[in-house]
């Protein structure tokens, strides 16, 4: 119920505004710098700065990093960037989707 009610609140405020933003916008090349068992999550949060949402991946933390841009009369801007951890904070996988290309 909650989610159908914070959902109306961001359709509402589109209407009001024309657009909405969540989260904070970084490079559509972001990925390119990071290095499968090398880079560490602190040199990701310190480009990043903290996820916008953290979990696990088969027991394994991820962090998610996300970008959305919508409104009424813009294209939508949607960029969504999971990294995945080992236990020493080393990233083991990543995964990035977006809905447009290289900015």
């Amino acid at each position: 119920m909650k989610k159908i009610i914070n959902a109306f609140c961001l359709l509402g405020m589109m209407g009001v505004f024309g657009c909405a933003t969540i989260g904070n916008n970084f490079p559509h090349d972001f990925t390119s710098r990071i290095e499968i068992g090398k880079t560490t999550r602190l040199e990701i949060e310190k480009a990043l700065g903290s996820p916008f949402r953290t979990g696990l991946d088969s027991g394994d933390p991820t962090a998610s990093y996300l970008y959305y841009r919508l409104g009424l009369f813009i294209s939508p801007i949607t960029k969504d960037l999971t990294v995945t951890y080992s236990s020493e904070g080393i990233v083991k996988r990543c995964v990035f989707n977006s809905n447009v290309g290289s900015e």
